[in-house]
């Protein structure tokens, strides 16, 4: 807007020139609003891509025991009712139950404090994996980040050695069956995802317990209150709804932010 307020005024000036500056400023703010254009659609394509991501990892929503502590050791039994009930509505595509569990990684460079996390449903991985696989993990396989990977030396088909942080240790030979990568550093520097039953035969728990669960709704399906309370009324008195756009306050922050940058890019630029 400033090159045809420019534009304008030269012309104001000298009429003789205006043949080829008409044209020549035409062509620049078309070129400029194409560039706007061009930014705006790929910022908003980054954010929506981002905000998939988030919620493809950490699902839309936990369920976890009521408790203000975090204890790794707190279980959720499986209610069939509950779960059954909460599958059948519209906006769920799917519930997921996981575990996480304190580890040590030992290898070449030495031992490494970790967090392992078993689920039933490893979709939370979709579009992450960058080698190997992550489908039907076994009860001795992992994925590991490529973060992890690159630290340790390792590769797809590298064996690790494990061993938890309690009172009772246990050692464990690991497979690494896929790599991935998230870009949440938090993520890849630490956490390695295995099949539930690793954790439930490391922990002794039944086959009907888990640390929690987690509901992803369906793409075209928005996180609201509506929808928060709708899930509560099917879940126990004893157990928590925790909604991702809480738990993981930082990011969707980042995310408004980014949004607000767009909009003031906007206004400055018209």
């Amino acid at each position: 807007m400033y090159t045809a307020y420019f534009f304008a005024k030269r012309l104001k000036k000298n009429v003789h020139i205006s043949a080829t500056l008409v044209p020549l400023g035409a062509i620049i703010i078309a070129l400029g609003t194409f560039i706007l254009i061009i930014a705006m659609s790929v910022l908003n394509g980054f954010q929506k891509h981002m905000t998939q991501n988030i919620y493809r990892f950490y699902a839309h929503y936990q369920v976890v025991p009521y408790t203000t502590a975090q204890n790794f050791n707190h279980t959720v039994p499986l209610n069939e009712r509950c779960m059954y009930n909460i599958q059948s509505l519209a906006q769920v595509d799917h519930i997921r139950a996981y575990a996480y569990k304190m580890v040590l990684l030992y290898s070449d460079s030495g031992a490494q404090g970790s967090l392992l996390k078993g689920t039933t449903h490893l979709s939370c991985l979709e579009n992450f994996v960058i080698e190997g696989s992550y489908h039907q993990l076994l009860a001795n396989e992992v994925c590991i980040s490529k973060t992890l990977a690159q630290k340790n030396n390792l590769y797809v088909g590298s064996t690790i050695r494990m061993s938890t942080i309690e009172e009772h240790v246990r050692y464990r030979k690991l497979k690494i069956r896929g790599i991935y990568q998230t870009g949440f550093k938090d993520v890849d520097e630490s956490v390695l995802f295995c099949n539930i039953q690793t954790l439930r035969k490391l922990n002794q728990w039944p086959e009907n317990t888990a640390g929690g669960y987690e509901i992803i709704l369906k793409n075209n399906v928005q996180s609201n209150i509506l929808l928060y309370r709708h899930l509560l009324k099917h879940l126990d008195y004893d157990l928590h709804l925790k909604s991702t756009q809480h738990t993981q306050a930082a990011l969707f922050d980042w995310l408004v932010i980014l949004k607000k940058n767009i909009t003031i890019f906007c206004v400055y630029y018209l």
